[in-house]
């Protein structure tokens, strides 16, 4: 291919990904609320009470109390940030930064996806595509759901693109960031030790040594005075049924091809074999990747898909009394998205391939690209119902929380103390 052929290539499709990720973000505009979600309450009193306190040691306290069965500093600091900023919380704000967090994780493929296709900006359209996706139109939309969810993946990409550098300042700054990864939602205290295995992996024993040190006081300060939520499962309780939480883990791998959650039966139970076969086929893969020994190469994506795959197996173990609906709900399709990209790139990684079969290899780029086009325009159906179905409560009723009266308090507090104005 010629260096101007190459070229036009790659203004192509750089123009094509801007306009995919200007009409997310255009959506996310349109269709976002400026009031608060279920968990939003939670992080709303928070705000309001740290506001109206005139006590350090209390409001430290705040930040550090357990929010069901997380610990989201991080996400809290986000919430506080945006009322520092603007003197009032506004939750369409607030979902737009959750939703930008997706260009950090963009930015990541970019900057480690394979370099030796000359086509390989399809690829990059086919990254843009399932990560600015509306399959998790449930996340996108609610302010929470996004800022845990997509902050967590991209602190977690971040830690292992920084630990692959081999940089002592890139080393201290993935310390840092793997700190924030834990206290961002549940599923960060895996990072830690999926950062130690990266480093044992590359032979970088005494960084190793000093990670497994603040990883274990880290995860030490995680669990003092932590419980389990009663409505959610005991981990410890669901280890005598081992095959319901690897059915469940498998579907939540797979979970960007289904559809969950308990107001579809039917739906959810079709959805089954798509989402265990997806989910069985990047376990799989990964798996075969490790037996191939390119962790070695320092390979980021693989243990990527490890922390999905652990991210899938705890959410199994703590979820699983919701039912396997569960496992397909739309606010964790994100992760199966990023499996399903890293897991394409694994699987670059590990073809033996020679110069004279790439342009044969390329070509399938151009359909990987049209699939998740596909996909994209195939997953905006649920922007419209999350916004006038499952999120219209609203606009009705005004609420949508497990305790209408509390959530009533909660608003009032806000408005007084001028936190959050209803406009």
């Amino acid at each position: 291919m010629s260096n101007a052929s190459s070229q036009g290539n790659y203004w192509k499709t750089t123009w094509i990904i801007a306009a995919i990720i200007g009409f997310y973000y255009t959506i996310v505009i349109i269709f976002s609320y400026n009031f608060p979600i279920s968990d939003d309450f939670a992080l709303l009193e928070f705000v309001t009470n740290i506001v109206t306190s005139s006590d350090l040691t209390a409001s430290l306290k705040l930040l550090y109390t357990q929010h069901n069965e997380h610990i989201i500093i991080t996400t809290k600091l986000v919430y506080l940030l945006d009322y520092w900023l603007f003197n009032e919380i506004n939750f369409q704000r607030l979902i737009l930064i959750g939703n930008i967090f997706h260009l950090g994780t963009f930015y990541i493929f970019i900057k480690h996806s394979p370099q030796n296709f000359k086509q390989r900006y399809y690829l990059f359209i086919f990254y843009a595509c399932m990560i600015f996706q509306f399959g998790s139109a449930e996340s996108m939309l609610w302010s929470m759901a996004a800022i845990s969810n997509y902050l967590v993946i991209m602190l977690a990409l971040l830690t292992l693109s920084l630990l692959s550098t081999d940089d002592f300042i890139h080393y201290i700054l993935a310390i840092l960031i793997c700190v924030l990864t834990v206290f961002t939602q549940g599923n960060g205290i895996l990072m830690p030790f999926i950062a130690i295995l990266y480093l044992i992996s590359q032979k970088r024993y005494r960084d190793s040594c000093i990670m497994t040190t603040i990883g274990l006081l880290v995860v030490f300060i995680y669990f003092q005075d932590y419980l389990v939520p009663d409505i959610h499962s005991n981990p410890l309780d669901t280890l005598h049924n081992p095959g319901k939480i690897l059915i469940f883990a498998l579907s939540f791998t797979g979970s960007a091809f289904g559809v969950g959650g308990s107001h579809y039966p039917v739906l959810t139970t079709l959805s089954l074999v798509p989402t265990l076969a997806v989910g069985s086929l990047i376990w799989a893969i990964t798996g075969y990747g490790f037996y191939k020994k390119i962790h070695f190469d320092g390979n980021i994506f693989i243990w990527f898909n490890v922390f999905v795959i652990l991210t899938s197996i705890i959410t199994a173990m703590s979820r699983i009394n919701f039912g396997l609906s569960q496992s397909m709900v739309f606010r964790y399709h994100i992760y199966s998205n990023l499996a399903t990209i890293s897991t394409v790139i694994i699987v670059l990684q590990l073809l033996p391939i020679k110069q004279y079969k790439n342009h044969v290899l390329e070509r399938n780029f151009k359909f990987l690209a049209i699939f998740s086009a596909i996909y994209l325009v195939a997953t905006f159906a649920l922007v419209p119902y999350f916004h006038f179905i499952v999120y219209s409560q609203i606009r009705h009723e005004g609420i949508i929380y497990p305790d209408k009266a509390q959530a009533e308090t909660i608003l009032e507090k806000a408005k007084r103390s001028g936190v959050f104005t209803v406009h």
